[in-house]
């Protein structure tokens, strides 16, 4: 019988990989959105605390012995960041401690920023990099990616009560931009369609910063890092761009039923159909609080089981094409994507 295995999908245009430098040769770090995974030799993992580099022990290091030197961003929030006991956490941090233990390896992570990062795997000072960075053509002749495991689009955001509500809104102004990201490359594309100068900075917080206080109008940055940082507080909004309120609520419903499945995958997971699964993923040595930290779920083999699902939620047909969950036929019929 076939089984399936997914985790929770996040929707959005930069791509967070692991990547590892390509070749022997040494070249200048390319520009980068925030950090992605980079490995060279093995796949990395990291957990990390306060600023400082912690190696982060496993049953085989690597069957060499070797541990492995793993570099990324330092303030990447929701990614890699400080909390506020200055432990260093993250996604990323998640991520690269669960492949290292499934992969029996050691690795030291080092908090270097986000440039710094590149050019220490180009230079042989690291084995890899953890963090978000764009994927292209251009990247791949010096750095090998993992698969991508995350999309994330560009956003701009304003000061809490601020006019500007739209890209003509910042014509005659000043914008800030973090260097190397997806959303300075964003903001240099349409600044003289729109009028705008830029002001770079070298990480987030200052640049917030900036816009928060009036120095400029606005930023451009990835979307799931500046939602973050918005719901930790920071004094910023989003703008909607005059969408109408009938697709503001037809976006949150589709977000909404995105975590209803989620949710399901992840009870089916814990379930009698998910058990030969979550035998499966105990054995290959994942905790409980890995699973449930990355949303691991499993999707049982029947063609309708989350149609059904939804469906008893009051989700038609429509909702689950148009949330990516479904797929249809010829002849209409619509059966479960995953």
């Amino acid at each position: 019988m076939k089984k399936k295995f997914l985790s929770a999908v996040l929707a959005a245009a930069m791509v967070l990989t692991m990547t590892a430098c390509g070749n022997d040769t040494q070249a200048p770090a390319p520009e980068a959105d925030n950090a992605a995974p980079a490995q060279t030799e093995a796949p990395a993992e990291t957990e990390s605390a306060g600023d400082e580099a912690e190696a982060a022990p496993a049953d085989n290091a690597g069957g060499d012995g070797k541990t492995y030197i793993i570099a990324t961003d330092t303030v990447f929030a929701p990614f890699e960041f400080n909390d506020a006991s200055n432990n260093f956490v993250g996604i990323d941090v998640d991520l690269l401690a669960a492949i290292a233990e499934d992969q029996g390896f050691t690795y030291e992570l080092q908090p270097l920023g986000f440039d710094a990062a590149l050019l220490a795997v180009e230079s042989g000072q690291a084995d890899g990099v953890i963090a978000g960075m764009s994927i292209t053509d251009e990247r791949k002749e010096k750095f090998d990616f993992s698969d991508s495991y995350y999309d994330a689009g560009v956003t701009m955001a304003v000061a809490k009560g601020s006019e500007v509500a739209s890209f003509e809104d910042l014509s005659g102004k000043t914008v800030a931009v973090k260097t190397g990201t997806n959303g300075s490359a964003f903001a240099k594309s349409i600044a003289e369609e729109y009028g705008f100068e830029i002001v770079e900075f070298s990480d987030s917080p200052t640049m917030y910063q900036d816009v928060i206080t009036g120095n400029t109008v606005a930023c451009f940055e990835d979307y799931p890092v500046m939602a973050y940082n918005i719901q930790q507080g920071a004094g910023m909004e989003m703008p909607d761009f005059g969408s109408s309120p009938g697709a503001r609520e037809r976006r949150e419903r589709i977000l909404e039923i995105n975590r209803q499945a989620a949710r399901a995958f992840h009870r089916w997971l814990h379930g009698p159909e998910g058990a030969e699964g979550l035998r499966y993923l105990q054995k290959r040595g994942l905790a409980q609080r890995t699973l449930t930290n990355f949303g691991l779920g499993f999707a049982p083999n029947r063609w309708d089981g989350l149609i059904t699902e939804l469906a008893a939620q009051g989700y038609d047909k429509r909702d689950l094409l148009d949330a990516g969950l479904a797929v249809s036929s010829k002849d209409g019929r619509i059966y479960d994507r995953f």
